[in-house]
């Protein structure tokens, strides 16, 4: 009996020794790693720098918008593709937005009362729409009337002709681009402001 024991003793000792090394090299369970929730944490702080970059992007796309506004600009504009459109005026003083309104174009036909043009449109407009209109800056546009109407719109080569009621006639300060299947026409003049600017940085050259 004793010469077992003492056979055994060894025997339990080794059992012992193997089993806490085991113990000791399990590092995969959740309570000894930590991962209960650590990756979550994790992808929660992913998700908030995603959303602080989104902001940044916003707030930069809005500083270059206050750029472009910068001086007076009066605009009256449209821009045709395939069977529809819009038409619209924009105004701003000393860099705020005065005026912004604008009209979709409900129906386009030819017009063949243009004999100067290359070709010619009679747009028939829907219901104007108003974003901004500070201190009647629209009204005494006289472009807050359009909505409803029809207005001709005609261009030679780069020339721009309108008719707003009174037949077609060039317009000096107008503007034709052509793009991708789209026309783009406009008339006003933009970003005086810009202009003095750029006369500043000539003088300091």
């Amino acid at each position: 009996m004793t010469r077992m024991l003492s056979l055994l003793a060894p025997l339990s000792l080794a059992l012992l020794a193997a089993c806490g090394d085991k113990a000791g090299s399990d590092t995969g369970a959740w309570w000894e790693t930590g991962d209960d929730g650590s990756d979550e944490d994790s992808e929660g702080e992913d998700d908030d720098l995603d959303d602080e970059d989104d902001e940044d992007d916003e707030d930069d796309e809005d500083d270059e918008d206050d750029e472009d506004f910068e001086g007076d600009e009066k605009l009256f504009w449209g821009e045709i593709e395939g069977d529809g459109g819009l038409v619209g005026y924009f105004e701003a003083s000393d860099g705020e937005v005065a005026c912004d309104m604008e009209a979709e174009i409900e129906t386009i036909a030819s017009a063949s009362s243009c004999s100067a043009c290359d070709a010619a449109y009679e747009l028939t407009l829907g219901e104007l729409e108003v974003f901004d209109d500070q201190d009647g800056a629209c009204s005494a546009s006289g472009y807050d009337s359009l909505g409803g109407t029809t207005l001709g719109v005609g261009y030679a080569g780069e020339s721009l002709y309108l008719d707003l009621g009174d037949g077609f006639s060039q317009v000096e300060d107008g503007y034709v681009e052509s793009e991708d299947g789209a026309l783009f026409f406009g008339m006003g003049t933009e970003g005086e402001g810009d202009e003095d600017d750029e006369d500043d940085e000539d003088d300091e050259d």
